[in-house]
C-alpha cells in the first residue's frame, strides 16, 4: 500500500491531534498514534465515532471535532514543544468509548483518566513528555 500522500477523505494539513498511544509506546522512537481534529463547523452532525469539543473546554482557538474513526501514527518529529490545549477527563472518556467502537474492542469497566490529556499541533517534542494512556 502506498502511504506517501493522502487521498480522498484522509486528513491532511495542520490540525490539532490528541495522543492515544500508551506512554510506554511513546517512549520508544518509532511512532506516536493520534486522533486528528477538524474544525467543528465542517462537521454538521454528531456521530458516536466523533467527539465534539468546545474551544472553552480545550484552550484551542475554535470548536473541534476529533475524528476517532481515523487514528493515525505519526513520527514524533511532527510535534511541537508544548501542548496547544487539553482534553478534559469527560471528553477523554468519550474518546475511549469512540475508539472502542471504531476498533471493535469490547467495553471494559475502565475508570476514565482523571488528568486532562494534552492536545498537540505539529513540530518537535520529547518522548518523555507524552502522557501515559
Amino acid at each position: 500500500m502506498n502511504l506517501t500522500s493522502t487521498q480522498g477523505r484522509e486528513q491532511k494539513g495542520q490540525r490539532p491531534v490528541v495522543v492515544v498511544s500508551s506512554g510506554s509506546i511513546n517512549r520508544q522512537p518509532p511512532v506516536v498514534t493520534v486522533v486528528a481534529g477538524t474544525d467543528a463547523g465542517s462537521v454538521p452532525r454528531d456521530y458516536p465515532i466523533n467527539i465534539r469539543v468546545p474551544a472553552n473546554e480545550t484552550g484551542l482557538p475554535k470548536d473541534t471535532v476529533l475524528l476517532c474513526f481515523q487514528p493515525r501514527s505519526l513520527d514524533p518529529s511532527r510535534f511541537v514543544d508544548t501542548p496547544a490545549g487539553t482534553l478534559p477527563a469527560k471528553r477523554t472518556a468519550e474518546l475511549d468509548q469512540a475508539l472502542r467502537l471504531v476498533l471493535a474492542l469490547r467495553p471494559t469497566p475502565l475508570t476514565p483518566l482523571q488528568n486532562p490529556r494534552p492536545l498537540y499541533r505539529h513540530g518537535k517534542m520529547e518522548f518523555a513528555d507524552f502522557p501515559p494512556y
